[in-house]
């Protein structure tokens, strides 16, 4: 059932990335460079490749390249690090962040999420608009935090967050993050063929007879 259920989740999350490939490429090549971003940042592939697909779809306006809406969604991964924020954090603030973005604006619950989780995301904003933290959440009430000011003001701090980056250690956990990203992308063929018996005729006929024979039953 696991199997089954990841076979699912990463044919939902391609599916989407089809919808926004760009430049001629193909799904694999951009799943490749999410992939190696993932890795590069330490952070879960089903999540970040689930995070681009969502913000390639419903904030597409915020991005002029897939590259630059990877490099985007690398550096918040970065940035979770740096905030030591938990799993379930990183969950809370990828979806608001997400939201945010694609309705152009960042603000209220959002933004609350955002503090909570990555207060360094919040740092860098204030660093962007050369402003104390403290003025965030009046700006963000004026709606004044767009979806260009906090793209902008991760990807223009790139530099320093990659130095940061690199000095924290690397732990058991981020190591056993890395094992999952490689095996999930190693059995990306086996996904594939079993999403295939789904959608293969007599595959869904046999399923419906057995369904049909256990009502009779």
């Amino acid at each position: 059932k696991k199997l089954f259920d990841l076979s699912d989740d990463m044919t939902s999350i391609s599916s989407r990335l089809d919808l926004i490939v760009d430049d001629n490429g193909s799904v694999q090549d951009l799943e490749n460079k999410i992939f190696a971003s993932a890795m590069r940042s330490r952070g879960v592939y089903q999540d970040t490749a689930d995070m681009i697909g969502k913000l390639g779809t419903q904030a597409k306006g915020a991005f002029k390249s897939n590259d630059e809406l990877i490099a985007f969604s690398e550096q918040l991964n970065k940035n979770f690090i740096l905030a030591g924020t938990s799993q379930q954090g990183i969950a809370s603030a990828q979806l608001q962040i997400t939201q945010a973005l694609a309705s152009g604006v960042l603000r209220g619950e959002e933004l609350n999420a955002v503090f909570e989780n990555a207060t360094p995301i919040i740092q860098k904003i204030a660093d962007y608009l050369e402003v104390d933290i403290g003025e965030i959440r009046g700006l963000a009430a004026e709606g004044k935090l767009s979806a260009q000011i906090v793209k902008n003001a991760l990807l223009s701090s790139a530099d320093e967050t990659n130095a940061q980056f690199e000095k924290m250690p690397m732990t058991w956990s981020q190591i056993w993050t890395k094992a999952k990203n490689i095996a999930v992308k190693s059995l990306e063929p086996v996904l594939k063929k079993i999403n295939e018996l789904a959608n293969n005729q007599r595959i869904q006929q046999m399923f419906i007879g057995l369904i049909n024979g256990a009502g009779l039953v």
